[in-house]
């Protein structure tokens, strides 16, 4: 739960009972698997060749980055989207390492904002 709490946003973190709440509801559906959570961190460690291969991206990206990530810092995304030919970046205000299912509504109002849009124009390009 500390973990959660520390990558979330710090004006808009989850409540220690929300938090809870998604934990049940998660445990109700499948049992915890901190192996796959081990691989996928494993994974993310050893990976040595994503940013060679974002320039192969060939379709419309909006990359969404939080301004208060304390894991990866915005200048990553920024990084990201300048890697991938066409891309469009967002950095979040208020937004941290997630958007967790407890996600505070303002964040998901804000990501809305640029996500929809962007949606809606490479929707109509392909009309």
């Amino acid at each position: 739960m500390r973990f959660l709490q520390a990558i979330a946003s710090p004006r808009f973190g989850p409540s220690d009972e929300a938090l809870l709440a998604m934990f049940r509801r998660t445990a109700q559906r499948h049992a915890p698997d901190n192996a796959a959570t081990y691989r996928q961190l494993a994974a993310i460690l050893a990976d040595g060749e994503r940013a060679d291969q974002l320039a192969r991206i060939q379709r419309p990206t909006l990359v969404v980055h939080g301004a208060d990530d304390p894991w990866v810092p915005p200048v990553c995304g920024e990084d990201t989207a300048r890697r991938i030919p066409g891309a469009r970046l967002a950095i979040i205000p208020d937004m941290g390492h997630d958007l967790a299912p407890v996600a505070h509504p303002e964040i998901v109002r804000r990501v809305l904002a640029v996500l929809l849009p962007f949606l809606q124009d490479h929707d109509e390009e392909r009309a």
